[in-house]
């Protein structure tokens, strides 16, 4: 019975919902197929944008020197789970394809670039909640790493990198930056150069 009503062909009512629902699996597992490859290549630059932006949000508390408040705290956080999440995003992305497999692999100096950028900048929050909240001393580290116009440089910097992800394209010169994060921000910035389908 159908609608309350006696069906004549059985076998054929029943082969006609088969197909439908054949074709409604293979059209579901094509667009679960399509989107999982859309989405692994993009997880990657999007994981290290979110963790640079935490970077920067980090970076307004150490130059303040006041790491050891609530908005710091969460603020620093949040950049050790962003730090966590560019190496889940790689994980992923080298799992789900042989292509995104290969693509995944030719980030994997810009993945490590970025974990290293983001643990230099907790350090230094470790290294000044060390040293005493709001004392003096605190404050004169502070100085030392982002001295004068350090957090506007790292900010600046932070951007050009962004923006090279995003397009994927070789970034532009960072310019002058904090020295304690010289050498992070210019293994970052050499792997994007050498990523970039230009170089």
């Amino acid at each position: 019975m159908s609608g309350g009503q006696r069906v004549p062909g059985l076998g054929g009512l029943l082969l006609a919902r088969g197909v439908d629902t054949a074709i409604g699996c293979a059209v579901a597992l094509t667009v679960f197929l399509v989107t999982r490859r859309a989405g692994a290549a993009t997880r990657i630059p999007a994981a290290i944008n979110r963790t640079l932006e935490a970077v920067g949000a980090v970076s307004d508390h150490l130059a303040e020197s006041a790491v050891t408040t609530p908005g710091a705290w969460a603020a620093r956080r949040d950049l050790q789970l962003q730090a966590i999440g560019v190496l889940q995003a790689y994980d992923a992305s080298v799992n789900s394809s042989a292509v995104r497999r290969s693509d995944a692999e030719l980030m994997w100096p810009t993945v490590v670039a970025t974990q290293r950028l983001a643990y230099r900048v907790l350090s230094a929050c470790w290294t000044l909640e060390q040293v005493g909240r709001g004392s003096e001393a605190a404050r004169g580290v502070s100085r030392s790493l982002l001295s004068a116009h350090g957090d506007e440089q790292l900010h600046r910097a932070l951007a050009a990198l962004a923006g090279a992800i995003r397009t994927g394209t070789a970034p532009a010169p960072l310019g002058e930056v904090p020295y304690f994060l010289s050498t992070e921000l210019a293994t970052l910035y050499e792997s994007l150069v050498q990523t970039a389908p230009d170089s």
